[in-house]
């Protein structure tokens, strides 16, 4: 699954994804990885974690699922956390065209938010291993930049 205020990290996108660096949450997100998936951050594997709340504004996750569903090639580094219930029957068929084009993990229960994860809307990030490349909170004017920089990554 990865630049104005970011929650899960880093405080400069632009500057984080060129130089590196430390997430601020990466601790809680690693450590809500583990507890609720079973899933490590292994130093040498490289992960783009999208981090999508389903319960979100209508319209704002049509916008995501529609990025998500326009990406050309997807590639097994981006991980799909989607977080709570789908309760909008529209979204149904987008839902199901990502979940077959991504590796999902689901979070029904919105363990997330037991964690320090920073969390308050779609959040993507970049790691390899326990090194955060880039991180952002994904406000709707960012998707254009989002797409690109998956994009460019894929």
């Amino acid at each position: 699954m990865v630049a104005v205020a970011v929650a899960l990290g880093c405080s400069n996108p632009s500057k984080q994804s060129a130089e590196g660096g430390s997430c601020k949450y990466l601790n809680g997100f690693s450590l809500y990885l583990s507890n609720s998936f079973g899933e490590k951050l292994s130093e040498s594997k490289e992960n783009l974690f999208y981090l999508l709340p389903l319960e979100s504004c209508e319209p704002c996750l049509s916008l995501h699922l529609d990025l998500l569903v326009r990406l050309k090639n997807p590639d097994e580094k981006i991980i799909l956390v989607l977080i709570g219930n789908n309760y909008v029957a529209e979204f149904q068929r987008k839902l199901e065209t990502v979940e077959n084009k991504y590796r999902c993990l689901r979070d029904p229960k919105k363990l997330v938010f037991q964690y320090e994860t920073g969390l308050s809307k779609p959040v993507i990030f970049h790691l390899k291993g326990n090194e955060c490349k880039y991180g952002l909170v994904i406000q709707d004017q960012d998707l254009p930049a989002v797409e690109s920089y998956l994009n460019s990554k894929l």
